[in-house]
């Protein structure tokens, strides 16, 4: 574009004449790309202004003017000038009042007046004296035939409304409009001596909302505000838009503004500046009586309004919903002085701007008309042609179809290998076996679980709970508060849920249905799920469910996912659309040029150069970033050990990401809130082994036989078992069929890596993390977890395999994409035979490892440990001693193979998932004594003594020997009955238990209770008082006075996060051994004993933050721009 054609020309058919009582000023901010135009604007006005000033409000004062019109122009250099008021103010200052006219020309440096503008706003003051301001219509600098605003009013929260929709064409429609609340000052005439009285605008306002405070001060003070629809004036709006500095060469053009679609989803730079400016016009003009509860009320409502605007997809507008009222605050008395000047000055009534603000019908109108017109731009953005409808049909019907077949493979595998405890859905049974502990209670044992820091395991320890729990906590509330409910539909579900993840994590990688229909079934027979599906771990199978969600949603925030591309040309649709609007936007200017008289494209002021099309690129996406974090969250809760090995993964992401690099950062924060305190616990006991707390496994530790590091390369996690037996060659193919699967995909990686251009870099990257995940895997397999009962129990290198397989599979789907289509240029020959081969092989290969797991899972000798139960663990009065106000343990013991003896205390039906802790079986492996072990030694061995009376210190109120079929077992039995205090009471499906009756207990005072109160004798030894009501963990109750050296003893192990408190007054905790013991004294009253370590709360608002804040950043509120599923 050559300055030729940015010159303005003078009308033709208007004689120039002089309005001596009209001097221009514009204001600018240095050289900027639009000045030059706009000052030929105002020079090729039909009416000629007595005088032009420019002010140049730049701190370095870099405002030039051109040859040509420096010596028409006062230039005024005011860089202490920070809003466009001020700067007006000291032009006036500079210039004297000898200098200006009674009326001034206000403009922008992006502002270029039509040459017939400033007659029509003379024309128009020519027969009142009333008027005091007069604006002009707006239109926008790169596309004259749309409106800006035509005056604008308010509606009584502030809200600017122009009453004009996005893309508006100006058609006359508001040229009636003549008395108005506001104008906006660029191009409008302000009568001096109005200006002088008001003091100008108020400097708090900034850059934004000045221009209403004036007129409606104006109104007050009892002048006619007005709007001249005939003046029209281009307005850039450069500093709305953010382009104010960013300033193009000469080679751009000076009207590149944002296209609709993206100024409705680009992050707003001006909503600050503008939200507080609302803020400040509100504390200003509403009644005084008011001003106190609305400041405290906005202070109070930015919160919520931050939640929204998180919600909505704008984190950054976040930011200041929280700030803008606090600026708010800090400026009351600005408040009060702009009420006082306004007061100054105001003749007529408030009541008198009633009739000229917006009413709630018009705010509502006005949000469903813009909604209305924003949904009717984005659909003509994406409005495929009739040929492009019939391809997008009939690849929904292959991808429904491809999608289909993933799931039904996975719901028939489900249904064959585990279809023993479906019915567990329905009847309300438990899944248990292997590492799958019950999961009994509610959302409220849940969430004391997550929250309380105290592990229920034997007599209890102090210890974060694991992560996994947290995970589980939306699907139990989804339950109805039922976490086994949850458990066993996520259990169930979960082949279904890794099926249809890597459907759609494909998805990214390729469009091509075949290689996402083989990518899930290769996901859903991965050996890490099947195996651990089959061993109830249920942290490792959720992880691994989950991480081709994570996969997915790390594409789409980043916008590298593929695309989808339609037409005879393969042109992306959005190509195409831009081409037809820039064509429409051309014709529909060249008709308003010719329409003008002007010749060739140029309009107004500027003329509208057509750029070539360029590539359409993916989006970047908020949602889907805070979808990554969320699943991110959900893969580490699942399998803490992929916690280090995933940020290293998303580093080399950050690394190599070509845009939104930024968004990386934030995709951890959830997971690392989540599994905070368990760092924290690793941290500190780091140099004892707690380093091992990152390898454990949730559930129960389960002992495996882990794969050699060669094994894992081919994504084993165990040893793998033959698919058959037979004898021969046979027998030696159902040997090596286990590897079949990760050799295939192994193949398909290594032509992924060999590939060139953007598959291959990807490719590449991809490969980057197979290490990570073998590494992972290795050390899992080495490194001891628990002690176990019979023999040490390492890490599950399941998770490390399932990174290692995700990484591979990736780079194999990024290595066959397009080879078919490339194959078909060549003339049939080894191509085509050699590609469908390996399509064949490789569509088999994940069929048939299905087939043979679901096969075995029905022998005898079935892979499967899961097993639905649906009877009680521990008896009826077992139970009923757990949950009465003694909160009496059951003590479980059992005999091992090797003759030993396993031993737990129960505090429900069942040892539970919320009571298990890797911290915890960590612990053991550091040799802590146990207090129950050699209790539980005399027990098991009927060795005399009081073995009742030690065993109702520690609050067990029965023994119970599960049924077997083992000699050992009814020897042990034998034993037990021969133990002084311990009576028989019953044996059934559950098992052998006796009731625990101490040999002094007379009384019910004295017998077995989580909470005791001792008195001392006179030899000074405590004996057993009386026992004490309590509930889980807790104890609420009266007690009545008694000894002066009375102690409450809790049957759990000392720490210093437990308190109790008589009638208010805390008591103090003393050293009884092992067990936590407080100084209860002589008086009587209200008892309270809890637990609660001193970071609980300030972790749960953390980690309640920041999920909040990224679940509402997940949260669909719009549809997702462009492309198939």
């Amino acid at each position: 574009m050559t300055s030729s054609d940015l010159t303005p020309a003078a009308h033709p058919l208007a004689e120039r004449t002089r309005a001596a009582f009209v001097t221009a000023i514009l204001v600018t901010r240095g050289s900027t790309p639009y000045l030059s135009h706009s000052l030929d604007a105002v020079f090729a006005s039909t009416v000629e202004p007595a005088g032009v000033v420019v002010v140049d409000v730049s701190t370095d004062s870099s405002a030039t003017l051109s040859a040509e019109v420096a010596d028409r122009v006062t230039l005024v250099r005011a860089p202490g000038a920070r809003t466009f008021g001020a700067a007006i103010t000291d032009a006036l200052d500079v210039v004297g009042r000898s200098a200006t006219t009674p009326w001034m020309w206000l403009l922008h440096d992006d502002s270029a007046p039509e040459p017939q503008a400033l007659h029509h706003l003379v024309r128009a003051l020519e027969h009142t004296s009333s008027v005091a301001i007069a604006g002009s219509k707006q239109v926008r600098w790169h596309a004259p035939d749309e409106l800006v605003e035509v005056g604008y009013t308010v509606s009584r929260s502030g809200r600017r409304m122009t009453g004009v929709e996005p893309g508006e064409l100006d058609q006359g429609q508001h040229d009636s409009r003549e008395d108005v609340l506001a104008v906006g000052l660029a191009g409008a005439l302000v009568r001096r001596s109005v200006w002088d009285d008001l003091g100008g605008t108020d400097p708090v306002y900034g850059s934004f909302g000045d221009g209403l405070d004036l007129c409606r001060r104006a109104r007050l003070a009892g002048h006619r505000v007005v709007v001249v629809p005939r003046a029209i004036v281009l307005h850039a709006q450069a500093g709305l838009s953010g382009l104010r500095d960013a300033v193009p060469t000469d080679d751009d053009a000076p009207d590149a503004l944002p296209a609709a679609e993206d100024q409705t989803d680009a992050v707003d730079p001006t909503f600050g500046a503008r939200l507080r400016s609302q803020l400040y016009f509100l504390g200003t003009s509403i009644r005084v009586w008011l001003l106190p509860f609305f400041l405290v009320g906005s202070v109070l409502a930015g919160p919520v309004r931050a939640l929204y605007r998180i919600a909505v997809k704008q984190p950054g507008h976040a930011v200041d919903e929280l700030w803008s009222p606090l600026w708010l605050l800090a400026r009351t008395g600005k408040i009060i002085g702009a009420r006082r000047s306004a007061a100054a000055t105001s003749v007529a009534p408030r009541s008198l701007l009633v009739p000229l603000m917006a009413t709630t019908r018009d705010v509502l109108e006005g949000h469903r008309d813009r909604r209305l017109a924003l949904a009717a731009l984005r659909k003509a953005a994406h409005a495929p042609n009739e040929l492009d409808r019939a391809e997008i049909r009939s690849a929904a019907r292959h991808r429904a179809a491809g999608l289909g077949g993933v799931l039904l493979v996975a719901l028939v595998v489900t249904v064959l290998a585990l279809g023993p405890v479906l019915r567990t859905l329905v009847d309300g049974g438990r899944i248990v076996g292997g590492a799958l502990l019950p999961a009994s209670g509610g959302f409220a044992d849940l969430w004391q679980a997550i929250t309380g820091g105290w592990i229920r395991d034997g007599l209890g320890a102090s210890a974060p709970a694991d992560p996994l729990l947290t995970a589980l906590a939306p699907a139990t509330i989804l339950a109805r508060g039922d976490l086994q409910l949850a458990v066993n539909v996520l259990l169930v579900s979960m082949l279904v849920l890794a099926g249809a993840g890597a459907w759609f994590a494909a998805g990214a990688a390729t469009r091509s249905v075949p290689i996402r229909l083989w990518a899930g079934l290769v996901w859903v027979a991965a050996p890490a799920l099947l195996v651990g599906l089959g061993d109830g771990r249920l942290g490792a199978v959720l992880a691994h469910a989950t991480l081709p969600w994570f996969a997915l949603s790390l594409a789409r925030a980043l916008g590298i996912q593929a695309t989808d591309s339609w037409g005879v040309l393969r042109m992306r649709s959005a190509e195409r659309t831009e081409q037809r609007v820039r064509e429409k936007t051309q014709e529909r200017l060249a008709q308003r040029a010719e329409a003008r008289g002007a010749s060739g494209i140029p309009v107004g002021r500027v003329s509208l150069r057509s750029q070539p099309a360029g590539p359409v690129r993916p989006h970047g996406s908020v949602a889907a970033l805070g979808a990554a974090g969320l699943t991110f969250a959900i893969v580490v809760a699942g399998a803490p050990v992929l916690l280090l090995p995933g940020l290293v993964a998303m580093l080399v992401v950050l690394v190599v990401a070509p845009r939104h690099r930024r968004y990386v950062l934030f995709v951890p924060l959830p997971a690392l809130v989540i599994v905070g305190p368990l760092l924290v616990r690793t941290a500190a006991t780091w140099s004892s082994g707690g380093w091992r707390i990152l390898f454990g496994d949730p559930g129960l530790p389960l002992a495996s036989d882990a794969a050699e590091p060669w094994q894992q390369l081919f994504a084993l996690p165990a040893v793998p078992s033959s698919f058959f037996t037979a004898d021969g060659a046979w027998g030696v193919v159902g040997e090596i069929a286990p590897y079949a699967l990760g050799a295939t995909v192994l193949v398909t990686a290594l032509v992924g890596l060999a590939r060139s251009g953007a598959r291959g870099a990807a490719a590449r990257v991809l490969w980057c993390i197979v290490p990570l995940g073998l590494a992972t895997a290795v050390l899992s397999a080495a490194i001891v977890v628990d002690g176990g009962t019979t023999s040490a129990v390492t890490g599950w290198s399941g998770p490390g395999s399932s990174l290692l397989l995700l990484a591979l599979l990736g780079a194999g789907a990024l290595g066959i994409d397009g080879l078919a289509a490339k194959a078909m240029t060549h003339t049939f020959g080894w191509r085509q035979l050699g590609i469908g081969l390996l399509a064949l092989v490789i569509g088999l290969v994940p069929l048939a490892g299905l087939a043979a797991w679901g096969g075995a899972s029905r022998s005898d000798d079935s892979p499967v440990a899961l097993q639905s139960l649906d009877r009680a663990i521990v008896p009826a009065v077992g139970q009923q001693l757990q949950t009465s106000g003694r909160q009496a343990r059951v003590l479980v013991l059992e005999t091992a193979d090797d003759g030993s003896i396993a031993y737990q205390l129960l505090h429900e039906d069942g040892p539970q998932l919320t009571d298990s802790s890797t911290v915890v079986n960590v612990t053991h492996l550091a040799g802590h004594a146990d207090p129950a072990a050699e209790l539980v030694a005399a027990v098991s061995s009927g060795v005399e003594g009081d073995q009742a009376g030690a065993l109702a210190e520690l609050g067990v109120g029965a023994v119970l020997v599960p049924p077997s079929d083992q000699l050992a077992r009814a020897q042990l039995v034998g034993r037990i009955d021969t133990v002084v205090g311990l009576q028989r009471i019953t044996e059934n499906e559950s098992g052998t238990i006796w009731r625990v009756m101490p040999v002094d207990a007379v009384t019910e005072a004295v017998q077995p209770a989580w909470a005791r109160i001792y008195s001392p004798d006179p030899d000074g030894a405590l004996v057993v008082e009386q026992a004490v009501e309590a509930g889980r963990l807790s104890v609420d109750t009266t007690v009545a006075p008694g000894e002066p050296d009375r102690v409450l003893v809790l049957a759990e192990n000392a720490a210093p996060g437990w308190t109790a408190r008589l009638d208010g007054v805390p008591l103090r905790s003393l050293e009884d051994g092992a067990r936590q013991a407080f100084a209860l004294g002589g008086e009587g009253g209200h008892l309270v004993v809890g637990y609660e370590r001193a970071s609980r709360t300030p972790w749960i608002v953390l980690q309640g933050v920041v999920l909040v804040v990224f679940a509402l950043l997940a949260l669909p509120v719009r549809r997702r721009r462009g492309g198939g599923r």
